[in-house]
């Protein structure tokens, strides 16, 4: 018998059948190649009522097995990959070393080969385009044409190709130079990456009118060189009215990645398990320093509303064998519950109230820039290996499991593996890496990404990364006096690095004068731009070194957040190394004026965390009470917002220092943070926060809630100084929230103290009857009460009531 599909489809049967069998079974075969029709249907106008669809609304998929026939019974969860049944593991097929008759490759049947060409992804993961995924789908080997339409760009006709798996639009640049020449090409920060890897950065985005039968909208298309259709991706698709039909196909599943890659993949699966790993070479070791005194803090009481999923995750790290139950310890650190934005609970270790303090730091340095560049050099495509729970993969020798003990209300946990937050977890990890690497030729691991320091590696060689000055360069215009003032205040900081400045910014100062109308001219936007490219230029910027101390100074404004790191000379001199700054979302707005700043050092730390993790640096802010929250001998707050010990537990594993400084002495990031980059926008995501999680649990209507919120004239005046800032002198009614400012914060319509709630005046009564329906004593009340919610007095109040039910009883 001559190869081909029927062959290939007898060599999945069993040994056992006899003759008459596999006729059969290659007649049923023949048959099926004989009646399988291939067709693809015209991509038509959106109308009801002419898309095929299943009963979830996709589109219908038609797929068929090869000849029609039983397959055997599963008894894997996952397919082989190389013939594509499930009675059998993938290292004890049969046909691995069959070659594949589609691609001409080992290790595959035909009917699962998944040769497709190069799709494009989106690559910037720093950016705000990172949710979007790019897709340039080219045909299946099937022989399809492509289908393509007539679209009016500008009063231009021009055939583009319509692609469902394009996120983006595209736009060869020889197009819009040959038929759109009259259309500026704006810059764009967008890149682009194949699944092999390779890099492709567009030339920039046009911004035009786009015409498609009856449907006339304004868009934005990439313009990218030369090499690529021009492709209508889903972003324009349904603006357009176009929708895919429906394909009768085999449905093959379109991965897009490399076959020798999916071997390999499935040849150590266990590698891509989704469970921790274990490195099982060696324990780490935390050492303290001499005379040190044991320290065990009590566990912190939890909100009856996480008890159990607290409990759940003890449990769920205990199976996995993380943590191991004890009954006693000389050291015991408390855990503070920090809800993820998800709304799933992350058990955090407060080791900087315990052991952080005396453990003996692990000096092991970062790896230099040049050796790193040296290890890649001539490299033409790079990936990135990401960590599952990377810590947690090294385990800790017995007596660092000690030192690492965790109280809980559960009990005592050893800690056996090596857990967030504490200080030499950092070096240690990056030292046990690169001993597993040492001599791997081409492989080197600095922190967890491509970017090192500064510098973007690609095919083109070592170039600078463009998102140090991107915050620079797309900083706003002013649009008043006081954002003048906050630009020249941050340019003048640098007066002495930046020739002529006073001639440079003559429009500039013009509008600061005295009875002078804000008009902002043609020649200040000139002297705005020209100055903007001075302070972004290599003559002021000075490269990342390691041995120079660093500073990061960060500063929020009511719209805006900005940073600026800086590396500190012998002279005291200080000279910018990158400068970042966003937008802040509209639910950021509404945070309180703490919070912002909160974020503001967040952001920063984490924007420039690839310069910082591993080494001591200078955290600069003009915000004093962030000392009380992020000073780094200060715990995790545990009466703070969520969002709030979220930041703080991702700090927990720098090292720094918080320095307050005047805010005259914080003109840079003061000025990023008013003049925020226009292109850097957050997309705004649910964040799930305490607020949440007692809702469902609490006895009240929150409608109710956040109405009689509004109307209380104590909680208005409160929220207002949240926004505005806090007075020196308050009221005598305002002192008991005046005194929890820092902790107290305004949560969807509702004020929070940590995860309890504040109730209004008219609402105190019925909650506290509520509350005492079953007769509780009054110990059990008080707990019960302190767990959810809080106003001046609780305590008294509750007193109160209890005596007066006692009585009325009696």
């Amino acid at each position: 018998m001559k190869d081909g599909p029927i062959k290939d489809r007898l060599y999945e049967e069993e040994t056992t059948k006899d003759l008459s069998e596999l006729m059969e079974v290659a007649m049923k075969k023949e048959a099926a190649i004989k009646t399988t029709n291939i067709e693809v249907h015209s991509i038509g106008r959106s109308r009801e009522g002419a898309k095929k669809k299943n009963g979830n609304g996709s589109q219908k998929k038609l797929s068929t097995t090869m000849g029609g026939e039983k397959t055997t019974k599963k008894n894997y969860d996952k397919a082989c990959y190389v013939c594509g049944l499930t009675n059998h593991k993938f290292s004890e097929c049969k046909y691995k070393q069959y070659k594949c008759k589609n691609c001409n490759t080992v290790g595959h049947l035909a009917k699962v080969c998944k040769t497709v060409k190069n799709h494009f992804v989106e690559v910037e993961e720093n950016k705000v385009m990172d949710m979007f995924q790019v897709e340039v789908k080219s045909e299946n080997n099937c022989g399809l044409s492509p289908v393509m339409i007539s679209v009016k760009i500008e009063n231009v006709s021009i055939e583009m190709e319509v692609d469902s798996g394009a996120g983006i639009s595209i736009l060869p640049e020889e197009i819009v130079k040959e038929k759109l020449p009259h259309i500026h090409i704006n810059s764009t920060v967008l890149k682009l990456r194949t699944y092999d890897g390779s890099i492709i950065k567009p030339t920039g985005e046009i911004e035009v009118k786009l015409k498609y039968g009856e449907r006339e909208l304004y868009g934005k298309l990439l313009v990218v060189k030369k090499g690529h259709r021009a492709l209508v991706g889903r972003d324009l698709m349904k603006k357009l009215g176009i929708t895919i039909m429906g394909i009768s196909k085999i449905e093959v599943e379109s991965t897009n990645k490399n076959n020798k890659l999916e071997l390999l993949m499935n040849e150590f699966e266990e590698l891509f398990e989704e469970k921790v790993g274990k490195y099982k070479y060696e324990k780490v070791t935390l050492k303290v320093k001499e005379g040190c005194t044991p320290v065990f803090c009590k566990p912190r009481p939890i909100p009856f509303a996480f008890k159990k999923k607290v409990e759940e995750e003890l449990d769920r790290l205990e199976k996995e064998d993380i943590i191991q139950k004890v009954e006693t310890s000389e050291w015991g650190t408390p855990l503070v519950p920090v809800i993820k934005p998800d709304g799933s609970i992350r058990l955090c270790a407060d080791y900087k109230t315990t052991v952080n303090k005396y453990l003996v730091d692990i000096n092991h340095p970062l790896p230099r820039v040049e050796d790193v560049f040296v290890a890649l050099q001539g490299g033409k495509t790079f990936s990135k290996l990401d960590f599952l729970n990377a810590y947690n993969q090294l385990e800790l020798c017995e007596n660092t499991q000690k030192l690492l003990a965790w109280s809980t209300s559960k009990g005592i946990y050893l800690v056996k593996r090596l857990p967030f937050g504490t200080k030499p977890a950092c070096s240690k990890f990056q030292s046990v890496i690169e001993k597993v690497l040492l001599g791997t030729k081409g492989v080197k691991n600095f922190l967890d990404d491509i970017i090192v320091t500064g510098h973007v590696i690609g095919s083109e060689g070592i170039e600078r990364d463009e998102n140090k000055v991107k915050a620079m360069l797309n900083a706003i215009e002013p649009k008043s006096v006081t954002e003048v003032k906050a630009f020249t205040g941050m340019v003048n900081y640098y007066a002495k690095f930046i020739p002529n400045l006073s001639t440079l910014l003559g429009p500039i100062y013009n509008l600061l004068k005295k009875e002078v109308k804000f008009v902002w001219t043609k020649e200040c936007r000139e002297a705005f731009n020209k100055t903007k490219q001075a302070m972004a230029s290599e003559s002021l910027l000075v490269h990342y070194n390691p041995d120079l101390d660093v500073v990061l100074s960060c500063d929020a404004s009511e719209y805006g957040i900005g940073a600026v790191l800086m590396h500190i000379f012998e002279n005291g001199e200080k000279r910018p190394v990158g400068y970042a700054s966003r937008i802040l979302t509209v639910a950021e707005r509404k945070y309180s004026v703490i919070q912002k700043e909160a974020l503001a050092v967040f952001w920063g730390v984490k924007k420039f965390s690839q310069y910082l993790l591993g080494r001591k640096f200078f955290l600069e802010t003009d915000h004093k009470p962030l000392l009380a929250l992020y000073g780094e001998k200060k715990g995790i707050p545990v009466m703070a917002s969520g969002r709030i010990q979220r930041w703080a537990l991702y700090l927990s594993e720098f090292d720094y220092q918080v320095v307050h400084i005047k805010g005259n002495d914080n003109k840079v990031a003061d000025g990023l943070s008013r003049l925020p980059d226009k292109d850097d926008v957050l997309i705004q995501t649910k964040e799930v926060d305490y607020v949440d999680f007692m809702e469902n649990t609490m006895p009240i209507d929150y409608g109710i809630l956040r109405v009689e919120t509004k109307k209380d004239k104590e909680f208005s005046l409160v929220i207002k100084f949240l926004n505005e800032g806090w007075p020196i002198k308050v009221s005598e009614e305002l002192k008991p929230y005046a005194i929890r400012k820092e902790e107290i914060c305004v949560d969807k319509d509702i004020l929070m103290w940590g995860y309890r709630i504040l109730i209004p005046k008219v609402l105190r009564k019925d909650l506290l009857k509520e509350v005492h329906s079953t007769h509780m004593g009054m110990s059990k009340m008080k707990t019960l009460c302190r767990s959810y919610m809080w106003w001046p007095g609780l305590d008294k109040d509750i007193e109160k009531w209890v005596q007066s039910c006692r009585t009325n009883f009696s």
